[in-house]
């Protein structure tokens, strides 16, 4: 992430306690240098690395939050990434940074046995509903502001109420560790 955001993350940690956390300030990719390095999405020199190499240190991961900003397919093109995530990680969470990419991870992961928790779509319409966005005030040193979209179109309706989403979103919980979850609100494959 840009720097920023990344010490506004790291903020957010401390003042919460969060405790048992690693936060890294990395570019994950299965190709060096990534395709998008450079391309202002990562700022303040972060590092790159695959991940298999973020998971190693790790017995179990319990959240995996990834926005690698369309290195999704190249990640996970690769059987080492996909075996990694298969053998450690509890519940994934992806943007996905096109409707082909979303598509192909959706079906990656449904294949691979994963429970599919939330699926909403790349904005077909992203141009447009960019424009549409008006910044809000900041709240704090170092925050852009709340963000609002002004065309209702635009927003997809969510659990938590109506949402701008920009890239596609898939969350998955795996079902190899199903025991350490009450999936019983979930339904397989849904």
């Amino acid at each position: 992430p840009a720097r920023h955001r990344f010490r506004q993350m790291e903020q957010h940690m401390l003042s919460n306690n969060m405790e048992n956390t690693t936060l890294l300030h990395a570019i994950i990719s299965s190709s060096s240098p990534p395709a998008h390095a450079g391309v202002g999405y990562a700022t303040g020199d972060p590092s790159v690395m695959s991940l298999q190499d973020l998971l190693a240190p790790h017995d179990h991961v319990d959240y995996l939050d990834l926005d690698i900003q369309g290195q999704e397919k190249d990640v996970f093109s690769d059987p080492a990434s996909v075996e990694a995530v298969n053998e450690k990680v509890y519940a994934l969470h992806i943007g996905a940074h096109s409707p082909e990419i979303h598509e192909e991870l959706r079906s990656l992961f449904l294949s691979d046995g994963w429970i599919l928790e939330m699926d909403y779509p790349h904005t077909p319409r992203m141009e447009y509903c960019d424009s549409q966005v008006q910044p809000g005030e900041a709240r704090f040193e170092g925050d852009a502001g709340a963000f609002l979209q002004r065309d209702r179109s635009c927003l997809v309706q969510t659990e938590q109420g109506p949402t701008y989403v920009r890239d596609g979103i898939l969350s998955f919980f795996n079902d190899r560790f199903g025991h350490l979850y009450d999936l019983s609100d979930v339904e397989a494959g849904s």
